[in-house]
Parts: C-alpha cells; sequence; structure tokens
C-alpha cells in the first residue's frame, strides 16, 4: 500500500522504535516480598492521593484519599 502512494520505506532487519518505546516492553522483576508483620495497629500505614477526579462528586470533590493500615488492613 506505501508502495503505490510512493512513500519509500527503508527495508532493514531491525524494527525502528524509540528509546520510551523499548523502554515500556521491557519487563520488570516482582517487588520483593517482605515477611515482617506487624502486630499492633498504627504502626504503618499507607496512603494514595488521586485525582483530579473527571467528574466531581456530588459533594464537589475531586480529589480523594485512601489510609490503609498495615497491620489490620482497614481502610
Amino acid at each position: 500500500m506505501l508502495n503505490k502512494a510512493h512513500i519509500h520505506v527503508p527495508k532493514t532487519s531491525s524494527p525502528m522504535m524509540c528509546h520510551p518505546c523499548l523502554a515500556g516492553k521491557v519487563s520488570k522483576l516482582p517487588f520483593p516480598q517482605h515477611h515482617h508483620k506487624f502486630t499492633s495497629p498504627f504502626a504503618t500505614i499507607h496512603t494514595d492521593l488521586w485525582g483530579p477526579a473527571p467528574c466531581i462528586s456530588v459533594d464537589r470533590y475531586r480529589y480523594y484519599t485512601i489510609f490503609v493500615d498495615e497491620c489490620t488492613c482497614y481502610c
């Protein structure tokens, strides 16, 4: 189809890809498993912030945060 449109495409043995394309295809090793179990609540808290949301909530919120306790997994 490209030949019919007179568009020259070089014939190479390896496909041409940019660095970000190649980096996105590289597989990574999984995160190491930690074996430390916390025994007291609130010893370690994980948090995540998300937003801005594409739609505003009923209460006009656009950002959301979550807190997770490592010991109890309570959110």
